[in-house]
C-alpha cells in the first residue's frame, strides 16, 4: 500500500492535466527521500509524466542517470520544497521561477505541499479540485 500513490481522484486530474495545461507547462510535485540522497514522488504528481505528458520538477527514479550536475538539480529543487517554511516566501517563489515551475500538483497522498498552505495563497490559483487533489497555476509577484 506504501507504494500506490495514485487515487481514483488522481487518475481525473491525470487527465484534465493532459487536457487543460499547455504542453510545455512544468509541475512542481511532492516529493521525499527515498533511498541515499535519492528523491522519490510522494504522490500521483510523479507520474504526469507518463499519465499527463506533463514535465514534472522530479523525472522518474532514472534522474539518477542524467550526470552529477543534474542529479544534484534536480535534488536540490526537491529538497528546497521539502524544506520550504512557507510557500510564499519570497526566495521559494524565485527559486521557482528561475526553475520554470508553472503548475502545482498535489495529490490525494499529498506530502509537504498541501492545500491547506496554497489554497489561502495569492500565489497559487487553483484550476482544478477534486477531494485532495489540486492542480494550481503558479502566480508570480
Amino acid at each position: 500500500p506504501v507504494t500506490v500513490l495514485a487515487e481514483e481522484e488522481d487518475v481525473a486530474a491525470m487527465v484534465w492535466a493532459r487536457d487543460h495545461t499547455p504542453p510545455d507547462a512544468l509541475f512542481l510535485v511532492n516529493t521525499g527521500v527515498w533511498q541515499a540522497s535519492m528523491r522519490y514522488g510522494t504522490d500521483a504528481g510523479w507520474w504526469l509524466n507518463l499519465l499527463a505528458d506533463r514535465r514534472t520538477t522530479l523525472p522518474s527514479l532514472l534522474y539518477m542517470m542524467g550526470g552529477q550536475g543534474y542529479f544534484d538539480e534536480v535534488n536540490a529543487l526537491s529538497i528546497a520544497v521539502e524544506d520550504a517554511e512557507s510557500v510564499d516566501d519570497p526566495a521559494f517563489l524565485e527559486r521557482l521561477r528561475a526553475a520554470g515551475v508553472t503548475h502545482v500538483y498535489v495529490g490525494a497522498r499529498g506530502g509537504r505541499l498541501l492545500p491547506r498552505d496554497l489554497d489561502p495563497s495569492p500565489h497559487y490559483r487553483a484550476l482544478y479540485i477534486d477531494g485532495p487533489v489540486r492542480i494550481y497555476e503558479v502566480v508570480y509577484p
